[in-house]
């Protein structure tokens, strides 16, 4: 399946919109009485264009896995980690429209390999965590729109490091409110969509955030879309 993403105003939308398309829906209440989604079994993929507000016309490929939104390639070059200098970016509508020019515009004007990982990373970081999180998908829509001037008492400039713990724990807190839940709404959670009964269907299930305490609880409330555990 592929798909269109644009740096725009409407990015939280967008993120919206794209979630509910490669994930799943569960009866696993959140904080906000609003449900968690989960990662969708299996060793499915997409392709994502993502296009720079200024220049809708030039898109740039990633591919990512639908079985934990981990982006494999972008702009056809593979990519595995986040650069560690990541945390100290702060990227602006204009500077996440320009990473996606430059990356796009590559081999044939190529940038420098610390160059190309950093905005690599940063494109990769603003899809994938707010995927993941409803919030970052927030914050960096916020930033987008008071870069060009639509939003007072926002920061043009988005924060990775105050979101960058939260992104890197995403896995172990998902495990987390997993261990929570009761074995029925584990199963259930895990079983596929179509093979519910009517009963299933109508289940439904509080997570206590409580019970996991410290950061992990705090992230559990920010997540959006659950990573799906290990078979077996």
């Amino acid at each position: 399946m592929s798909y269109t993403l644009r740096v725009d105003t409407d990015w939280a939308s967008q993120i919206t919109n794209l979630r509910h398309a490669i994930s799943e829906d569960t009866n696993l209440i959140r904080f906000d009485n609003g449900f968690y989604r989960v990662c969708r079994p299996g060793d499915g993929r997409i392709s994502l264009t993502v296009s720079p507000r200024t220049a809708p016309k030039i898109g740039l490929l990633l591919t990512m896995r639908t079985s934990d939104l981990y982006i494999e390639t972008i702009g056809g070059l593979s990519f595995s980690r986040y650069a560690s200098t990541l945390a100290y970016q702060r990227p602006t509508g204009i500077s996440l429209d320009d990473a996606i020019h430059k990356l796009s515009q590559e081999p044939r004007h190529p940038l420098r390999p610390q160059d190309r990982f950093i905005a690599q990373s940063v494109i990769v970081f603003c899809v994938a965590e707010s995927l993941r999180f409803n919030q970052i998908g927030t914050a960096v829509q916020q930033a987008i729109i008071a870069t060009h001037g639509q939003l007072l008492g926002v920061s043009s400039q988005f924060p990775i490091n105050a979101w960058s713990e939260m992104a890197k724990n995403w896995g172990q807190t998902s495990e987390a409110i997993f261990a929570a839940m009761s074995d029925e709404a584990r199963n259930i959670v895990l079983k596929p969509r179509a093979s519910l009964s009517s009963k299933e269907r109508q289940f439904s299930e509080r997570v206590d955030t409580s019970k996991l305490g410290g950061k992990l609880g705090d992230f559990a409330r920010a997540i959006t879309v659950l990573k799906r555990p290990p078979m077996g």
